[in-house]
């Protein structure tokens, strides 16, 4: 292995240790106080600069995602390929902890029974609309939104973190934080919030098969299941969340998608797994476990192959030397 080989292999290394411990610190410490988490300070400064940019226009809604995104990933480009940076990085853009946090407000509200404060806590999880839900919908929402959100909070980071370094997970997280707010889900950015959507589609592609392919590992799920899964979810609007949506379902044995609405917009999504097996609370435990085994998975994975190379760089330059 030539030297400049070596080099990118052991960055490589750096950067899967890196993903799997900021994956660590997160379970340890969970996220930042807010008023200091530098997703949220992106957060405000994107609410801040979005009405320079504003026109209902494709164009406009570029111009103002490369405004954010160029200095972010360029800052990343400063450290890459460092483990720490990967590491700190990694951490601040991984959001397990607080997501099984608020799915756990939900499950327990659910139990007292206390519908009123379920809603309230599914605030965290979702932005479709929550008066009226009965405690089957919020059961299934959370369900879904444990599904999508552990690619989105998780899987991606790792895996974007573990290709490209601490550039990866921020530019990453950016990305997300970006379609959260202005994707085109209303009226005002409709056409403005059209690159931050699609963009974050591309984002998370690779991610979410990723993690679909883990789930049906984990459950035991043969081609033929696997093959099920990837049918079931092509009907729905999103490539993504459609997808780890349709996995869970299969695995949990119960039925997500159907009726919903966003701001008062009512929608049909396809409805998969085993259809008319309403999710009920004990299910949103089950889908907290299952997105958690994922995690460790792939950290797991992260960290074998890492070491794995360091091993090949070791012998490899021991060789040279003899």
């Amino acid at each position: 292995m030539s030297r400049s080989n070596c080099s990118r292999a052991v960055r490589a290394s750096n950067q899967m240790l890196g993903a799997a411990t900021g994956l660590l610190l997160d379970r340890i410490f969970g996220e930042p106080p807010s008023r200091f988490h530098p997703v949220v300070l992106f957060g405000r400064l994107a609410s801040r600069i979005e009405p320079l940019f504003w026109e209902d226009s494709r164009r406009s809604g570029g111009y103002f995602w490369a405004s954010l995104l160029l200095p972010v990933f360029i800052m990343g480009e400063l450290f890459d390929g460092s483990f720490m940076a990967t590491a700190i990085a990694s951490y601040l853009a991984i959001a397990e902890k607080s997501l099984f946090e608020a799915a756990a407000s939900v499950h327990d509200a659910l139990a007292e029974p206390d519908l009123d404060q379920a809603r309230d806590a599914l605030l965290a999880l979702v932005g479709r609309d929550r008066s009226g839900l009965s405690s089957g919908d919020i059961a299934r929402a959370t369900v879904e939104s444990i599904a999508e959100n552990s690619v989105d909070a998780v899987v991606s980071v790792l895996i974007w973190a573990s290709l490209l370094g601490a550039k990866g997970a921020v530019a990453y997280r950016a990305v997300n934080t970006l379609d959260s707010m202005f994707g085109n889900f209303s009226d005002r950015y409709s056409s403005f919030g059209w690159t931050s959507a699609k963009l974050d589609d591309v984002a998370n592609y690779l991610p979410a098969r990723i993690a679909t392919l883990l789930v049906s590992f984990i459950a035991g799920s043969d081609l033929k299941a696997l093959k099920g899964t990837f049918r079931q979810a092509r009907p729905h609007p999103s490539p993504n969340a459609g997808l780890v949506e349709a996995a869970y379902a299969d695995l949990l044995g119960l039925e997500l998608g159907g009726e919903l609405s966003y701001m008062g917009v009512a929608e049909s999504r396809p409805r998969v797994g085993k259809l008319g097996n309403r999710a009920v609370v004990g299910d949103i435990r089950k889908a907290v476990d299952m997105a958690h085994k994922v995690d460790t998975v792939l950290g797991s994975a992260l960290v074998v192959s890492a070491i794995s190379i360091r091993v090949l760089v070791f012998r490899s330059r021991r060789k040279d030397r003899g």
